[in-house]
């Protein structure tokens, strides 16, 4: 029962410490800085789009962390993990509890009550187990909830800039090998969503 406790103790933080990476609603394989340091454009390459098409790119994980929604989505997501880890904590010092008694008093008890303590110990280590399990998993359901409006939100903006623009395309950053840094279409979105230059956030 002690290797459990030092088990459960282990794998509960290193779940929400995982939590930290989790996978976040978009990915960004792409650094900006190496788009910004590319001072050649398509044109200079002698790389034309067909006749009336028009596109242009946005790293869309560098939007989220400019949205100040994402600031307020962070501090519930922390709470959530937060009210978790000390439900497990709770149900931690419950289980050390009666696993002490059971050894102090052992003496004084029948057989007939000892298994019924034993048996109680072992539902016990059954939820904490489950909780270990489901942990990351339930903090990372609250995280898509909580992003999701977030995330709905800049995509309405991408679009409307794209039919208001006439674009045939607008691709993510994180799927190019290469971008004319003039094809950014940051700022337009950065102006229609109201966000100010300074914004700046970190999307775990």
């Amino acid at each position: 029962m002690q290797k459990l406790y030092f088990a459960a103790l282990i794998i509960f933080f290193s779940s929400l410490l995982m939590i930290q990476s989790c996978t976040s609603p978009t990915t960004d394989t792409n650094n900006t800085s190496d788009n910004n340091a590319t001072t050649d454009t398509l044109h200079e390459a002698g790389i034309n789009p067909p006749s009336g098409v028009k596109y242009g790119y946005i790293n869309s994980l560098e939007l989220l962390n400019y949205m100040p929604e994402v600031t307020e989505a962070n501090k519930s997501l922390e709470s959530y993990a937060r009210k978790k880890e000390s439900e497990f904590n709770a149900l931690m010092k419950e289980y050390e509890n009666k696993v002490r008694n059971l050894q102090e008093n052992a003496q004084n008890l029948s057989p007939v009550q000892q298994q019924d303590k034993v048996k109680e110990i072992s539902g016990i280590e059954e939820r904490l187990q489950k909780m270990q399990m489901s942990g990351q998993e339930d903090v990372a359901r609250e995280k898509d909830r909580l992003y999701a409006p977030i995330v709905e939100k800049a995509n309405k903006a991408i679009k409307e800039i794209g039919a208001e623009n006439n674009y045939t395309f607008i691709f993510d950053a994180a799927a190019l090998l290469y971008a004319d840094t003039t094809l950014n279409l940051m700022p337009q979105l950065k102006e229609k969503l109201g966000i100010a230059d300074s914004v700046g956030v970190v999307v775990p």
